[in-house]
């Protein structure tokens, strides 16, 4: 293999880090496992950078030696979207007890959180770590932890948290019926994996319902006792539907690749099959499923007492205001009333009669509109009713006030919003009353009919046709003239494509090497045109252009007839690595898709 295949990986393999570092903000976090220790043993400070290639600067304190043990990069590719981070682990040995504090480690324009480390005498003396199993107070956010990857046997977790975990965190452990509570979920999955998300997060409720997630996917990378993790957030709120105590579960089924080592390359010239090798050997796939720690919520139902009568089921805190325009009508004319409810809650249930008919207002059905604060998953917002309202005459001087029901959960009472008569002018009067003004009045027998306006002696204008042509088209845009002049070009054409047909045939081996080496590079070169747009999607799709001529060269196929059905027949296992590029470029963003690719200081691959 030649050193051409070896530099178009290369290039492939720098645009995508190129386009990974600008696609993030930096950020800094640190972690220290564990926070106690004697005299004489060490902790763990785990230093994880994303979004920069900056590296972070280590501060020197007194008492403490630290030491890098460990250094590894990643490129991280989630819904097409790139970014970097790279982990340092470093060993921190005391010289002396007592407490130091380790300060911010900064790197770029970021930092993390310093941090505390507390130092005793002996073995004896040192307080014990807090287990990662530790149940969550029964009184706060539920949160699960991911595990960590210094646990003894013993504490390990199920099976499947060490590809990850799932987090829900609930402001509130008790709700009423209708009540709706924004709640954020997370899904940690460690970075020494390769995860494919199968679906979004599956929830299952006999007394809740979950309104859709936030079309935003926050992520980020976390340090958690030693283990980098990527951290995927949601958004979304929680109804409850109906009273009593109930489960709520949450899984998320993902496929997984655990990284074995990576051949290092021992020859220049065979760099692309080395390269090709490990990027499909890089491990072993299984599905597994993610899923919360069990809890209950409990739903309560709404107080009978003091329910208003117009209270139409909303809970929350909200506020409304009332408007109509134009307030200076005729009588007759048509008024649109306006009421905004705004504040946080069950908008689903807002509702509002508006203005009743009466003899001095005919009124029309409402319409409404919610309109949300940004990512609020409905939560939070405005609802608009609109309603035509029409003035009898001109003894209506004002709009009637419009009231508006709802239950507060954090004061456990209800509470009636009024809005203020809104002023109008209406001049003129009808005679009729206003029940009959679309009712057409028959004319009486005594009364005459309107005579007729007299007939008009004028002619109607005419046009009249003047002298027809057969066309108006040039004649150099007559088809037959186009025919003529394109023979001599056609007969030109036709020549050099025999001529260059036969030079083909004389040597098709050689031609079809260099169609494939041409295609190879057009594609690097629309791989780099999309790194400078910032377009992942096109960039994948030509990596999968690339890879289908190099591969359809192996096998001895067309290159576009090459599928990801082509990929795991023809590799197996060996291809579970090239199947997500196949994936990534035909859907790039119609599923969460997290591809990685390690680096480590020593060319080898952690496993």
């Amino acid at each position: 293999m030649n050193t051409n295949h070896g530099k178009l990986w290369l290039a492939a393999l720098a645009l995508m880090v190129v386009l990974g570092l600008q696609a993030r903000a930096t950020t800094v976090t640190a972690t220290l496992d564990p926070t106690q220790i004697s005299v004489g043993e060490s902790a763990q400070l785990t230093v994880t950078v994303s979004g920069t290639d900056n590296q972070e600067a280590i501060p020197s304190v007194n008492g403490l030696e630290i030491t890098n043990v460990e250094h590894s990069n990643f490129m991280n590719i989630i819904n097409g979207s790139m970014s970097s981070s790279t982990s340092n682990i470093y060993s921190v040995t005391p010289q002396s007890e007592g407490t130091f504090i380790i300060p911010a480690i900064h790197a770029g324009n970021a930092a993390s959180q310093p941090i505390t480390l507390r130092v005793g005498k002996g073995a004896a003396s040192a307080a014990p770590a807090p287990a990662p199993s530790s149940p969550a107070p029964s009184n706060g956010p539920v949160v699960l932890p991911p595990p960590s990857a210094n646990s003894s046997p013993a504490a390990e977790p199920a099976a499947t948290d060490k590809f990850g975990s799932v987090e829900i965190t609930i402001p509130q452990k008790e709700f009423y019926e209708g009540e709706l509570v924004p709640i954020v979920i997370k899904v940690f999955i460690p970075q020494d994996v390769q995860p494919n998300l199968n679906d979004l997060p599956q929830f299952a409720s006999d007394g809740f319902t979950l309104n859709p997630l936030s079309t935003k996917l926050d992520q980020n990378a976390e340090a958690i006792n030693g283990r980098v993790y990527d951290v995927l957030t949601w958004h979304s709120a929680l109804t409850a539907v109906k009273t009593g105590e109930y489960p709520i579960s949450l899984k998320v089924p993902l496929t997984v690749v655990e990284y074995q080592r990576m051949p290092q390359p021992t020859n220049a010239d065979d760099l692309f099959n080395n390269f090709f090798r490990s990027f499909a050997t890089m491990g072993r796939k299984q599905d597994v499923t993610l899923s919360n720690k069990p809890m209950s919520l409990k739903v309560l139902p709404l107080p009978q007492a003091n329910r208003p009568a117009d209270f139409g089921g909303a809970v929350g805190q909200f506020e409304v205001e009332a408007g109509a325009t134009p307030v200076k009508v005729n009588a007759g004319d048509p008024i649109t009333l306006q009421l905004k409810i705004s504040g946080t809650g069950n908008f689903d249930r807002v509702s509002s009669a508006m203005l009743a008919a009466n003899s001095q207002w005919k009124t029309y059905s409402t319409k409404n509109q919610f309109e949300g604060t940004d990512d609020s998953v409905g939560y939070q917002g405005t609802k608009t009713f609109e309603q035509p309202v029409i003035p009898s005459d001109s003894s209506v001087k004002a709009i009637p006030s419009l009231s508006f029901s709802y239950f507060n959960p954090e004061t456990r009472e209800y509470v009636t919003r009024a809005t203020a008569p809104i002023a109008v002018s209406v001049t003129g009067g009808v005679t009729t009353p206003i029940a009959s003004v679309a009712t057409p009045v028959a004319a009486s027998p005594a009364q005459s009919p309107t005579p007729a306006s007299p007939a008009s002696d004028l002619r109607p204008n005419q046009i009249e046709a003047g002298v027809f042509a057969s066309t108006l088209r040039p004649v150099y845009l007559n088809p037959l003239f186009v025919a003529g002049q394109s023979l001599p070009f056609l007969a030109l054409l036709s020549g050099l494509l025999l001529i260059r047909s036969r030079r083909q045939a004389a040597q098709p081996a050689r031609v079809q090497a260099t169609a494939i080496q041409r295609a190879i590079r057009e594609q690097v070169a629309a791989m780099d045109a999309a790194m400078q747009n910032h377009q992942s999607g096109a960039f994948f799709i030509h990596a999968r252009t690339a890879l289908q001529q190099r591969l359809g060269q192996r096998w001895n196929l067309r290159p576009e007839t090459i599928t990801v059905a082509d990929v795991e027949a023809r590799l197996g296992e060996a291809g579970v690595n090239i199947r997500p590029v196949f994936e990534m470029a035909t859907k790039p963003v119609t599923r969460t898709f997290i591809l990685r690719i390690p680096i480590c200081s020593n060319g080898v691959r952690r496993s």
